[in-house]
């Protein structure tokens, strides 16, 4: 099978299988990316732990990097920079007067903008739907929840 659809297909017999299978599958599934989502955050926190012991080890062997097992390993630096926000209006500034703000992009994070229809739509769907300022697809989804 080639994703988590398909797997479903092969088990569920559509009309013939009870919704009480179908809660134990979705269950299950949900169980699964909760694993999943596990295993990618300790595999995450390995590989950053690894990568430290080994920048130690190579500093404290005076090398550049190395080869192991037709692999060549070695320390790349890489620059995470932030704005500071409260020297936010000033950079921008800064920005403006070296003719670099064209890197500053005033945004809506996706959470913020959903939050914000959720409390709005009534008021405005109409209105922003028709000129058409946004684009919002729906969908239903199952909740599961554990009965007291």
């Amino acid at each position: 099978m080639d994703n988590n659809a398909d797997l479903t297909h092969a088990i569920i017999k559509p009309g013939e299988t009870k919704l009480s299978d179908l809660a134990d599958l979705l269950v299950s599934f949900r169980l699964m990316k909760e694993n999943g989502e596990k295993t990618v955050a300790d595999a995450n926190q390995g590989i950053l732990a690894t990568e430290q012991l080994i920048v130690e080890k190579l500093q404290e062997e005076d090398l550049d990097g190395f080869t192991h097992d037709g692999k060549r390993f070695g320390p790349v630096v890489t620059s995470h920079p932030a704005i500071d926000k409260e020297k936010e209006p000033q950079f921008i500034e800064w920005l403006q007067e070296h003719n670099e703000e064209g890197i500053y992009k005033y945004t809506c994070h996706n959470q913020t903008l959903k939050s914000w229809w959720n409390l709005n739509k009534d008021k405005y769907a109409e209105e922003i739907t028709e000129k058409g300022l946004l684009k919002v697809f729906e969908q239903i989804r199952i909740s599961v929840r554990k009965v007291a």
